[in-house]
This record gives C-alpha cells, structure tokens and sequence, in this order.
C-alpha cells in the first residue's frame, strides 16, 4: 500500500469522525440471522485513534436516527461503508441525506464493494472512495481533508475533483500468489476500537448466540473460485498474522463469549506444512492451556479438514463449535464450473470428520438459475443424509469484480443492485420462476436444524431460550413464500 503516515504529521482539523453503517440491502437470509460487530471501521478508528474521536451509527439496529447522530456528534468526516452489492442503493440514499443536512461534511466511502465497483457510487455527494485494505490510507487521508485536502497525491483513492469529475489515483491492479504468513502488516495493525460498537453489543447476535464479538486473524484467499471477488479485492495475496497476536486479541473478549473469526480461510495449513508446527495448532493450545470458555465460529476449506484431522480435533478441544464450510455442490461438473478446486468425496469426508468431533456444520451452497427438479430433490437428500446443522442455500449470483460477472454479465435479466442478495436469481431460470422459488424454499423447510435439536442446545446450556426464540423469528421470512415477491416479479417483468 502505501507508507504510514508519521504520527507527528497527522494533526489535522478533523477531530470527530462518524463511521456509518447502513442497513443491509439484504432483505433476509445471512444478514437477517447475523448482526455482528463491523470490524473493519474499528480498525480504522484504531488507527486515528490518537488524533481523532471517533463513533458508529450503526443503522442496522433499530431506532438508531442518522440525523440525530449527526446533529449531537457534529462530526468533522462522515465516513461510509457499502461492503455488499445490495447497499449500494443504501449508501447513495445516506450521502444523499448528509449532504442536504451539511454540504461541507466530507463523505467518505469504503468497503468490499465499492472497491470492486466503484462507478456504482460516482455521486456528487461523495468526496472520495478508498480502494481496498485502508488501514494506511485513512489516516493520510484524514490528515489531507484537514490540512491541504491535495486527495491526488494518496493512493489508492478515487475522489471528486472541484469540477466535479471523478479522478483515480488507484494503480494498475495485478493478481499474485503471495502468502505471507506471521505478516509484518498483519501483526502491526492497530488494535480494533471495540468501543466503537460496545453502545450497540446487546442488539448483535449470531444465530441463536447473543452478545457475540468478532476477529480478524487472516486476510485474502489463496484460492480461485469463479463466484467470490474476496481474492479479487486482495489481489490474489493471502496474509496471517502471528499466533501470539491472536491470542492476545482473544484474550481481551470476555471468557464465555461467542466469538465470530471473520477470516474467509481460518487455521489454513499450508499443503508443505505439518500442522504441529503451525500457528493454528499453536494457539489451538495456547487457548486449552489459558482455561478458555469461549466457542468459535470460522470459515475453513474441506480439502484443509481433511487433510489435518489432528489440528481440527484440537480446535474442537479449544472452543471451536462451527464451521463454515463451503461446499458449493455435490456435483464435480459443477465445482469445476465455479473453479473450485475440491471434490464430492472430501466434501463428505470433511463432513463426517467434523460431526465426529462434536463440530457443527454451517454448509454453504450454491443453487444453479439452471437447476430442474432433480437438482433440488438431490440436494434435499445431500443435506438430510449428512445432516447438516445449518445449511445455507445462495441463488448462483454473478457479482461485480468477479470472474462470473464477466462470464455473465451479458445474461442478467436486471443490474439493479438491490437484487443481488443471493435470494432473487439475477439470471433466467430454466424452471418456471414460480416453481423454482417453490423449491427453493423448500429446501430450507426439509434441511434446517430442527426445533428438538435447538432446544437440546438450550438444555445443554449452549444458548438461551430467548436466543433460539429471536433466531427463529428471523428465520421464518426464509421460509414465507411474500420473501420471494420481488424475484418472482422480477422475472415476470424480464419476460413480458
């Protein structure tokens, strides 16, 4: 990226930062049975911590009122996250709504999306947006709005120009297989500013835990899969910071609390690598031999289980309760569709293994717009035999800066942003659209965890009653076939 910029040179006229949060344009699924703290400003509010105050408007939990926020914090930056396709929408709305309250209040915006697609929010009521990992550009660029306000001479930007034209300082993009492991730039990251999201921790949850917390141990992806931009907006690079740094950040969350490892490749050991030597092994004992209560959630690859039993074993001595494991499909033909580099076989084998240690199942697949009927029986029974604990159906969805999009793209029946939420097929389906939500929602009625098995959980001590009671109110939309009114109108409008 680009060299920190010297502490002693940050002074700025910028003193009150306002992170903002939008709520999701996720209309229901992932985002409506998970609310977990938003890592990614309060790393960057620990980062400007020593120059800047800093809050969250956190517009994902009811009743939290912008304006309000605003109007008491009289913030100096307004600085904007749009991380999923569908908040696009969303976002423009909130610069909307700044800029009539205040026309001076800088907007800056940020995130997973908006890096990928940045045209999406070329407004005039947004000053800048930053390109990827934003750790060191936001302080230089906090420092610049406040002094100079010269946006072209940092990288890694596409700001608004005083004729009102976007200009990029964002250099040539180049796909590598870097992996670095006990990262310099991982392990000197500032520490997250949890009291950012504190005033918001008894209305986050995940599932059925409450109060969960969340961390950040890795970054990228040293895979290719066809359907995800997360190596896209790392640049193909994979970076793990050192065991002891984790332990750490760990040690600082409440003992008994549920911990979400956002990393979309947690504990990877490297195919050269014995486990016993690596860091995950390392801080699966440190954790045992610390007394740990807490109970971990992460994201690992199949094809990783398998091949290091032992360490997921330990994991599961550590704390370590679920696991998403993206499966994608039991059909090779289409894994190799999406690139995915696995198999059927280690799918299954992973599964079995981690049911065999007392480790949950979150499966992660994907329904094809060119799916029949037998598709969606064979994937009922998939689920049924395995008994998947948490099973998670996405419509196939070519999203920005991915290779489907450009595969795609020239399919879609809409590139309206709001409905690329992984519930509306964006592409024509080859069963009548009124079928293919009808089993679609099936799925989730025949394979979910059932009600005996929630309230064994409740009677293990696992979670609370009060929990299970708010995760299946949330979930019940997945099954109520009005969810599905947009897609099905969607389609209709394409094809009449």
């Amino acid at each position: 990226m680009i060299s920190a910029v010297p502490r002693r040179e940050l002074e700025s006229r910028i003193k009150r930062i306002l992170f903002v949060e939008p709520q999701s344009g996720y209309s229901t699924g992932f985002n409506d049975t998970v609310r977990v703290e938003t890592l990614g400003p309060e790393y960057l509010a620990g980062a400007v911590s020593d120059v800047a105050e800093s809050r969250l408007a956190d517009l994902r939990v009811p009743g939290v009122d912008l304006v309000a926020q605003i109007e008491e914090f009289q913030p100096d930056l307004i600085a904007l996250k749009c991380g999923y396709t569908t908040d696009v929408p969303i976002a423009a709305d909130i610069a909307r709504q700044v800029k009539r309250l205040d026309p001076r209040l800088p907007v800056i915006v940020g995130g997973h999306h908006i890096s990928l697609s940045p045209k999406d929010l070329f407004i005039p009521q947004v000053d800048a947006i930053v390109y990827g990992e934003a750790d060191e550009v936001f302080p230089a660029l906090v420092h610049e709005l406040g002094t100079d306000g010269k946006l072209d001479r940092i990288p890694y930007l596409y700001y608004q120009d005083a004729e009102g034209e976007f200009r990029s300082t964002v250099p040539p993009g180049k796909i590598s297989n870097l992996v670095l492991q006990n990262d310099r730039s991982m392990n000197e990251r500032p520490e997250a500013l949890r009291s950012l999201c504190d005033p918001y921790r008894d209305d986050y949850y995940f599932l059925y835990h409450m109060r969960p917390y969340s961390i950040e141990t890795a970054r990228g992806c040293r895979y290719r899969c066809s359907f995800c931009s997360v190596w896209q907006f790392h640049q193909g690079t994979y970076k793990v910071e050192g065991w002891e740094r984790t332990f750490e950040e760990i040690s600082r969350i409440p003992n008994g609390s549920y911990v979400n490892i956002v990393d979309d490749l947690a504990i990877q050991v490297m195919p050269h690598e014995d486990y016993r030597s690596s860091d995950a092994w390392k801080l699966a004992n440190a954790l045992i031999e610390s007394g740990n209560r807490r109970r971990f959630w992460m994201q690992c690859r199949a094809d990783n289980i398998v091949r290091n039993q032992n360490l997921y074993t330990r994991w599961a001595e550590a704390g370590l309760d679920m696991i998403l494991v993206g499966l994608e499909s039991d059909d090779p033909v289409e894994l190799k569709r999406v690139n995915k580099g696995s198999r059927p076989n280690v799918n299954g084998e992973a599964l079995e293994f981690l049911h065999s240690v007392g480790i949950k199942i979150w499966g992660a697949q994907i329904v094809f717009a060119d799916w029949g009927h037998e598709k969606f029986d064979h994937l009922t029974e998939y689920n049924q035999r395995f008994e998947i604990d948490c099973p998670q159906f996405t419509i196939h969805t070519p999203l920005p800066g991915t290779v489907d999009w450009e595969t795609y793209k020239d399919q879609l029946i809409t590139h309206d942003r709001r409905y690329f939420d992984f519930l509306h097929p964006v592409l024509p389906t080859t069963l009548p659209i009124h079928e293919f939500i009808e089993r679609y929602v099936q799925l989730y009625r025949d394979c979910h965890m059932s009600f005996q098995d929630l309230m064994k959980m409740v009677r293990d001590g696992l979670v609370t009653h009060a929990g299970v009671s708010a995760f299946l109110k949330k979930f019940r939309n997945l099954l109520e076939p009005s969810t599905y009114q947009s897609a099905i109108d969607l389609h209709t409008r394409a094809h009449s």
